[in-house]
């Protein structure tokens, strides 16, 4: 018994002292520093921790405009995300794509292909935790990596 009351203890003061060393995270909306990564017209981010370079924890919001599909991709790292505003859809390969409104939950482990999409009825915001950084890999709906735009063709297009 006296062993079983040491090692609570001993626990206990590891935990302690841990989170005491963990300073507290704050940061109000106004305060997030929005990009687009992707371009105009793609999803915008504000990282809250982390970023998107380095293979650490990162936390972060997303904002997809109204109609927005990400297209087939994966992920290096697992990710959990959760739905802020709006309505998300979220589909992994082989399975039925479900809606996913405000306050949802979803996730991915990584390496599986998925897509997701904000409804067109409005903007959608989530907000994401990813164990190992975040990266983006266009794939095909049957898993493989998708071709690389022509560059060509866009110039052209645009001309």
């Amino acid at each position: 018994m006296t062993k079983l009351i040491l090692i609570a203890a001993a626990t206990l003061s590891a935990t302690a002292a841990l989170a005491a060393s963990k300073p507290s995270s704050r940061m109000p909306a106004a305060d997030l520093k929005w990009e687009q990564p992707m371009g105009a017209g793609g999803p915008s981010v504000a990282f809250a921790s982390g970023d998107g370079k380095s293979k650490g924890p990162a936390e972060f919001f997303l904002k997809f405009p109204a109609g927005f599909d990400s297209g087939w991709h994966t992920h290096d790292a697992n990710y959990s995300a959760v739905v802020i505003k709006g309505t998300m859809t979220a589909q992994a390969q082989g399975d039925a794509e479900i809606q996913l409104p405000s306050g949802s939950y979803f996730g991915e482990p990584g390496k599986k292909n998925h897509r997701n999409s904000c409804t067109k009825d409005s903007d959608c915001v989530i907000f994401v935790h990813s164990e190992k950084g975040f990266t983006f890999h266009p794939m095909t709906a049957e898993g493989k990596p998708a071709p690389a735009p022509d560059k060509k063709a866009e110039g052209a297009a645009t001309k």
